[in-house]
């Protein structure tokens, strides 16, 4: 599915009943001024004028504001509440998709910078040649993603009530649609019977498309398919073969965007807007004594009693976005950081969890040592310092902080 044709006929200047009543993004007056200096800066970058960096982040706001808005607005929940996990996932979600697209639309709006004869065009003929890309993405998509989010987070949520009860109604129904242009394929879903907690609701649980209108309700009626013999139902895309309440993904695998990017481009991209990300005031507080441990919304990694120990000993850890907990990083009194824990009590070890630190350039490398011999421990650092210029290294103990090394 391209770009062009996602909209399934029902975006691009549409003016269907169910197009006409789709939400409008909100603060779109606000997004509009940021794309304007999206547009500005992309143009100022390629003249050497400002970072990459910046010329993207605005494009990216334009996007995740509206995602964030999505969730926020459907997923009311308050730390170590039932759908607190989910909220987060479905934030986290927000974060891949809005970076995703961001990198495709910079990519677009780059080309316009240059002619057909390889000459730099000026900042008024790539401001006009911009104006239906930036629309495209930011206005007429923007409207109808968000809609979609909203419709995905109230389904995810309304999936979770459902599992919750499934001992009052075991079963699921696929009901019509309510759109005055139902989509025949859906038609096929009508009036089917599942148990909650098959599988075929990883499938056929809606939203089943853009603007899809269909719903489910509990019931206790008997099932009436076989999950294993579906020959008449539809083949539904990827991107929506998904159950939100279930994998907290606000966009299904192989969005149009991440199609367009690849495995590499795209997660180049979500790298990328780590820091963008960490502007948001999305943190929680996981622990508080001297010093306090904060942790971004979207980490799933829970709270480690060295953080904690670090606390206690008057420290503040605030540990920023990533999509794998492996790739961590935070900041330890306002400097960055990273943290290893070594497994095994050899030289070896230890000299890689230092690397790690080197490589990320970090100013401060956290290291788990519980496994380590102080002998050993001894011998990597002065063997590493000999080769490496050492940032500050901090060591874990059995709970108890040393500092070995102290960058100035």
């Amino acid at each position: 599915m391209s770009l062009t044709d996602k909209s399934e006929a029902h975006l691009l200047n549409c003016t269907c009943s169910d197009c006409l009543s789709f939400a409008d993004v909100p603060n779109k007056n606000k997004i509009r001024s940021w794309i304007e200096s999206a547009l500005k800066n992309t143009f100022e970058f390629f003249n050497k004028k400002v970072s990459s960096q910046t010329a993207n982040e605005t494009l990216f706001r334009g996007t995740f504001d509206a995602m964030l808005e999505a969730v926020n607005t459907e997923v009311k929940t308050s730390y170590n509440e039932p759908l607190y996990g989910l909220k987060n996932k479905l934030i986290k979600s927000a974060w891949v998709f809005s970076a995703q697209k961001t990198q495709v639309q910079a990519d677009e709006l780059a080309k316009l910078l240059v002619d057909e004869n390889g000459k730099t065009r000026s900042w008024s003929k790539f401001k006009k040649l911009s104006k239906s890309v930036v629309k495209n993405y930011n206005e007429t998509w923007l409207k109808t993603e968000y809609n979609h989010a909203v419709d995905t987070a109230r389904g995810a949520v309304q999936w979770q009530k459902h599992y919750a009860r499934r001992d009052v109604f075991p079963n699921l129904k696929y009901m019509p649609s309510v759109s005055a242009l139902p989509r025949e394929v859906h038609r096929l879903l009508y009036g089917k019977i599942a148990p909650v907690d098959s599988a075929f609701w990883n499938t056929y649980y809606p939203p089943s498309a853009w603007g899809c209108k269909c719903d489910v309700e509990p019931t206790d009626e008997e099932p009436n398919i076989d999950e294993n013999d579906l020959p008449d139902l539809p083949d539904m895309p990827s991107m929506f073969k998904n159950n939100a309440g279930k994998t907290g993904l606000l966009f299904g695998e192989n969005n149009p965007y991440e199609e367009k990017l690849g495995e590499k481009a795209s997660e180049a991209a979500i790298n990328k807007s780590k820091d963008w990300l960490a502007k948001y005031d999305l943190f929680e507080r996981l622990y508080e004594s001297k010093g306090y441990v904060e942790r971004h919304l979207v980490l799933e990694s829970s709270l480690l009693d060295d953080y904690k120990a670090l606390s206690d000993a008057g420290d503040n850890v605030r540990l920023l976005p990533a999509i794998k907990t492996s790739d961590m990083t935070g900041e330890l009194n306002g400097k960055s950081f990273t943290y290893a824990v070594v497994q095994t009590s050899t030289e070896s070890a230890v000299v890689d969890a230092l690397q790690k630190g080197t490589d990320t350039g970090a100013n401060i490398v956290v290291v788990n040592v519980d496994a380590v011999s102080d002998k050993i421990i001894e011998q990597a650092i002065a063997s590493y310092a000999q080769k490496h210029d050492m940032p500050t290294v901090i060591l874990m103990k059995n709970g108890v902080k040393s500092i070995t090394n102290e960058s100035k």
